[in-house]
């Protein structure tokens, strides 16, 4: 049930959702989302919308119109987990697979790496 809220036509259509992002880098269609964006009070994403130049200088980008995309459907959103996980956006990472508003990791063991610089005197 989860999952399926994380497709729903509000999350979608949303300001940042798959279908206003692919809009973004579309030239005509970044009109029409950046309207959209305007009309639900998002007044800075409406500006980041009609600059279609910004929105493919930034379509790569973790929060960028193509990642959204793949995050979409599935297949593609392992590809997206992949690149995310291999850049050390883990956030970004997790948000690729889970569709869900929060997820719950138990650890068994944990590793941490210190690094101390030697002192002499």
């Amino acid at each position: 049930a989860e999952r399926a809220r994380g497709r729903s036509l509000g999350k979608l259509l949303g300001k940042n959702g798959a279908l206003v992002r692919t809009a973004e880098i579309l030239p005509g269609p970044h009109l029409v989302a950046a309207l959209a964006l305007e009309a639900t009070g998002n007044h800075e994403d409406a500006k980041r919308a009609v600059n279609l130049l910004h929105t493919w200088r930034n379509m790569g980008d973790a929060d960028g119109a193509l990642f959204k995309l793949a995050e979409f459907f599935p297949g593609t959103d392992l590809v997206a987990f992949a690149v995310h996980a291999s850049k050390g956006d883990f956030a970004h990472a997790m948000r690729a697979v889970a569709k869900t508003t929060y997820v719950c990791i138990d650890a068994t063991k944990i590793t941490a790496e210190l690094q101390m610089p030697t002192v002499d005197k």
